[in-house]
C-alpha cells in the first residue's frame, strides 16, 4: 500500500465524510453580489492567513518579486479556500503566512491583518475577546498520535501512557491546549528537530499530525526510522475561520453553504488530497535526508 493509499484510509479520517449534502443554491440577488464586491473593491484584497509549514493542511512559499509576505499557499485549506473564493466570485485575494497556529488567531484575527484564517482549532480556551465567525463544517480532521524512533518504540493506546516519558510537541501546533498540563513535553521548532532528537534518544515520543509525520517522514528519508502510531490520542477539527473586523463578514453564509457541499463529496475530498500528497512530494524531491 502507497504512502497515499494509507493516508486515505487509515482509521477512517472524518476528512472525507464531514458534512451532509445540501442542494445547489442559485445566488440570491445582485444586492448580494454588490456587497460581496464592494469589500474587494479598490485596493482592498481578501486577505487569508495560513500556516507557512503545516502539509498537509497548509504551507507556503514566497511569491518571487512580491512583497515580503505575500505567499504561494498549498495545502487542503487553501484549495478548499479557492473554491470557496471561486464560488462566492471573489477575485481578489491574496495569501499571507504565520509560523504558529495560535499567530492565526491573535495576530491575524486579534489584529485585523487578514479577513479569513485557515487552520484555526476549535477549543474551549479560545480568546472570546477575538471577534470570529467559524465556517462550518471543519474542512478537516488532525489526528494526533505518537511517533517514536523504531526500536525504541514504547506501548501507547491512550494518554495516561505518556506520562513517565520523555515527549515533545510542535510548537506550531499549540497542542497544549488539548493535552494535560501536566505532560509538560518538550516544545519543538520542527519536524526535522522532532526526528533528530528521538534518533539521538533524546525523547520516546512526539505527539504529531499523523499526516504531517508520514509527508514529513518521507521528506526527510526517516520513514525507515520511526515508528508512526496509528493509536489517536486526540483528533482536532481544523476550520476556515472569518474575522469579525472583516468587510467581508458577508461571506459567511456562502461560504457555509459550499463548505457542506465540498466536504460531503468524498470523491472530491479524496482527490484533493491527493493533489496535496502529490505537490508536496514534488517540491521536496531530491530534499536532503535527515544528517
Amino acid at each position: 500500500m502507497t504512502v497515499f493509499s494509507r493516508l486515505l484510509a487509515f482509521s477512517g479520517f472524518a476528512i472525507l465524510a464531514l458534512g451532509v449534502a445540501l442542494p445547489s443554491f442559485a445566488r440570491e440577488d445582485d444586492d448580494l453580489q454588490k456587497l460581496i464586491d464592494s469589500c474587494t473593491d479598490g485596493s482592498n484584497l481578501f486577505t487569508i492567513v495560513v500556516m507557512e509549514d503545516n502539509p498537509p493542511f497548509s504551507w507556503a512559499t514566497y511569491t518571487a518579486g512580491s512583497a515580503k509576505k505575500n505567499v504561494n499557499a498549498y495545502g487542503i485549506g487553501p484549495l478548499v479556500m479557492d473554491e470557496l473564493l471561486k464560488d462566492a466570485k471573489v477575485e481578489r485575494f491574496r495569501y499571507l503566512k504565520e509560523e504558529k497556529r495560535s499567530d492565526l488567531e491573535n495576530l491575524a484575527l486579534g489584529d485585523g491583518e487578514a479577513d479569513a484564517t485557515i487552520g484555526i482549532q476549535y477549543t474551549p480556551k479560545l480568546d472570546p475577546q477575538i471577534q470570529r465567525d467559524f465556517i462550518k463544517p471543519s474542512f478537516m480532521a488532525n489526528p494526533i498520535v505518537a511517533v517514536m524512533a523504531k526500536g525504541r518504540e514504547k506501548k501507547i493506546d491512550g494518554v495516561k501512557d505518556l506520562y513517565g516519558l520523555k515527549g515533545g510537541m510542535l510548537i506550531r501546533d499549540d497542542l497544549q491546549k488539548v493535552f494535560p498540563s501536566d505532560l509538560a513535553p518538550a516544545k519543538l521548532k520542527s519536524t526535522k528537530e522532532a526526528f533528530l532528537r528521538l534518533r539521538d534518544g533524546e525523547l520516546d515520543y512526539v505527539l504529531m499530525g499523523y499526516y504531517t509525520a508520514k509527508m514529513d517522514a518521507k521528506k526527510f528519508q526517516v520513514e525507515d526510522e520511526v515508528v508512526i502510531s496509528d493509536k489517536i490520542l486526540r483528533s482536532i477539527n481544523l476550520f476556515i475561520t472569518l474575522s469579525g473586523r472583516s468587510s467581508c463578514r458577508i461571506l459567511r453564509e456562502t461560504f457555509d453553504k459550499k463548505l457542506k457541499e465540498i466536504t460531503a463529496d468524498k470523491n472530491k475530498m479524496g482527490g484533493l488530497l491527493y493533489r496535496v500528497y502529490e505537490e508536496y512530494e514534488k517540491q521536496n524531491e531530491g530534499f536532503p535526508a535527515l544528517q
